[in-house]
């Protein structure tokens, strides 16, 4: 919440006015909840699993709708969490390029 409200605040406020030192990079911060949303999600579908393994050693037939949409949740979390990282490979890619641009320049 207060990187939230630095970050907020270094927006809305004229350049300079607003200390943003020590916060952390809004692309780590996406890439981090990523992966512990995947790690949660992950989860998630081993508990649902293993309760329909122990429904079906039951003799009872496991309904599978849970498990097929905890697959599909999995999937966009893992297509969401690999379109960051390209993005985040792409910035870092054209930053490069920007600075050796630069550095030329001032040569």
């Amino acid at each position: 919440m207060d990187v939230q409200r630095v970050q907020l605040l270094a927006q809305a406020l004229p350049d300079g006015t607003c200390c943003t030192d020590g916060c952390p990079d809004p692309k780590t911060l996406r890439l981090t909840s990523s992966l512990a949303i995947l790690s949660s999600l992950l989860g998630f579908q081993k508990q649902n699993e293993q309760i329909n393994a122990q429904v079906a050693a039951s003799g009872v037939c496991p309904d599978q709708t849970e498990t097929t949409l905890g697959t599909i949740v999995l999937l966009v979390a893992v297509t969401r969490f690999f379109r960051l990282l390209e993005e985040n490979h792409n910035d870092q890619a054209e930053n490069a390029s920007q600075q050796e641009k630069t550095a030329k320049a001032a040569e």
